[in-house]
């Protein structure tokens, strides 16, 4: 559990905060659900195939963060399915599942897909499952780049330089078009 907490902390001190004001009151929300990061987490580990000799790996970019499950997905099953259907748990190993599921990190009905992504979309925030065929990886994309890199692209598509074949004069100024 301690591992867990450890890998939950990681990415909250990396991710984006946003604060809004109600009632003489102050919010923090971050830029992806913490229930949707927890449950990720919490699944990687619990469904992590130990004999692949890969590890769980939590990777942070501007644009991303992606949380990464050493072994394949479920074989003919889709992330999809277990996001829009009633799939049935396979439970790769019994024992962490069982232990996950006393301590109440987790429950035993193949909801915890579906869970990140209505988090997500409550939120706001896009979320995507890849199948690689070495493992399982949940990708959360994060809002402030995104944001970031579209305003910067229009941004730069408005704006020309007085003195073009001077870039870098001293009396160069920008307008926009």
């Amino acid at each position: 559990m301690e591992l867990k907490k450890k890998a939950e902390q990681y990415i909250i001190d990396a991710m984006d905060w946003r604060v809004e004001f109600g009632n003489l009151t102050r919010r923090e929300i971050p830029e992806i659900p913490l229930d949707a990061i927890r449950e990720a987490i919490t699944n990687s580990f619990g469904h992590r195939m130990f004999d692949s000799g890969q590890s769980n790996e939590i990777t942070i970019f501007k644009s991303r963060i992606e949380i990464y499950n050493p072994g394949a997905f479920p074989a003919n099953k889709t992330p999809e399915s277990y996001v829009t259907g009633n799939q049935r748990p396979i439970r790769r190993n019994p024992l962490i599942a069982r232990t996950l599921y006393y301590s109440k990190d987790m429950e035993s009905f193949a909801t915890g897909l579906k869970r990140i992504k209505d988090a997500c979309d409550k939120a706001g925030c896009k979320v995507e499952f890849e199948t690689p065929d070495d493992g399982f990886v949940v990708v959360f994309y994060r809002h402030g780049t995104q944001k970031l890199s579209g305003i910067a692209q229009k941004t730069a598509q408005k704006i020309a330089m007085t003195i073009p074949d001077k870039p870098r004069s001293k009396n160069q100024k920008f307008y926009s078009l």
